[in-house]
């Protein structure tokens, strides 16, 4: 069993103290972890979690997603698993 936990600042300062150890590191693709990728990706392999907001897919706007981006980002952090999680949008 492999384990993963989601990327904080707190994470990789017990990684770099040796306090605690895991196997990837579960990180956003995110507008607000975008600084903090090649951070991560120094510490740790990178599991992609999930994706940010502005990608989340809905039945009202999948055609808007970029798929493409999304599956370099996988790539890039060679990531063994992803989520990508559907939104739910109620309209009236």
């Amino acid at each position: 069993m492999k384990l993963g936990c989601n990327y904080s600042v707190e994470l990789i300062d017990l990684l770099n103290k040796d306090i605690v150890d895991v196997d990837y590191i579960k990180i956003a693709l995110d507008d607000i972890f975008e600084d903090h990728y090649e951070i991560a990706k120094a510490a740790k392999p990178i599991m992609v979690h999930y994706m940010g907001h502005k990608e989340r897919a809905t039945m009202l706007n999948l055609d808007k997603v970029d798929f493409k981006w999304i599956n370099e980002k996988i790539e890039y952090f060679k990531s063994p698993i992803t989520a990508l999680h559907c939104y739910v949008e109620m309209v009236d």
